[in-house]
């Protein structure tokens, strides 16, 4: 009996065609070397951001939302994204967030990596001193959230980015009420939902106390550069909603912070 499902299990791979799966279309093929977990369509279908159009919020294409008055003076230094959320990423981001394909996880957060990299290179003045943030964090999701997905995606993201660049991730924030999907939502109506409903995490002493402890002594004094990872950046207001609360508190406790934000896609 072992030695027939042994044949008929060997027969079978025969039958089926060569490869493996592609992580996102689901075609079996040979994959791509650049992005893991990829077939090489994919990789070609991928609308990367390339260059920038507004400093700010890292659109590829002009953005009204950073001349609004109240935009100008916003907690975060800038914003980066490795993508356009066009339809394709829209469906990529939707089996992972809302369908539970937890697996694309890792490819999201390399293509994330991009985006890093090349803010560090933006803000590399001299190749003798290459800039680093020396921690990331991650918007956090109501409790009702986690329970309907099962997971955080912004954590993860963040969590595949640290190991990728080597900088420790820890949970800086938490939300104190629960929201609708902002996706439903008016600009208006984003900005108002985001009013106060983010806090520090109440163990956010002592992650920073361990950042703090590892940083060389010539940087004791200087701004902290942290990371805030999220999925998509749309108006930005829960991103400058999470800034805010984390540098009040560093405020309080004589932290500065210079906060960088990361997400996967730019509307």
């Amino acid at each position: 009996m072992i030695w027939f499902d042994w044949v008929r299990s060997f027969l079978h791979g025969l039958a089926a065609p060569p490869g493996q799966i592609c992580v996102a279309c689901g075609n079996r093929g040979a994959l791509s070397t650049t992005l893991s977990g990829l077939c090489p369509r994919c990789v070609s279908s991928i609308p990367w951001i390339r260059s920038i159009r507004c400093n700010r919020c890292g659109r590829a294409i002009g953005c009204p939302d950073c001349a609004r008055a109240e935009n100008l003076r916003r907690s975060f230094e800038m914003n980066r994204s490795a993508v356009r959320y066009d339809p394709l990423m829209r469906e990529w981001l939707a089996v992972y967030k809302y369908r539970g394909k937890e697996r694309m996880a890792p490819l999201l957060g390399t293509m994330l990596g991009t985006a890093y990299r090349a803010l560090q290179r933006e803000m590399t003045l001299s190749p003798h001193m290459i800039w680093q943030a020396q921690v990331v964090t991650f918007v956090p999701v109501s409790r009702e959230r986690h329970i309907e997905r099962g997971f955080n995606q912004a954590e993860r993201l963040a969590e595949v980015l640290c190991h990728e660049v080597r900088i420790p991730v820890i949970p800086m924030l938490m939300r104190t009420q629960h929201t609708e999907k902002q996706s439903y939502k008016s600009r208006k109506e984003r900005v108002e939902s985001m009013r106060n409903i983010f806090a520090v995490h109440e163990d956010a002493p002592i992650y920073m106390k361990k950042v703090l402890m590892n940083l060389p002594p010539a940087d004791e004094h200087r701004p902290i550069h942290l990371i805030l990872v999220d999925d998509v950046y749309t108006t930005g207001s829960t991103l400058e909603a999470c800034s805010q609360a984390i540098k009040r508190w560093g405020e309080v406790r004589g932290i500065h912070f210079k906060i960088y934000t990361l997400t996967w896609a730019r509307s």
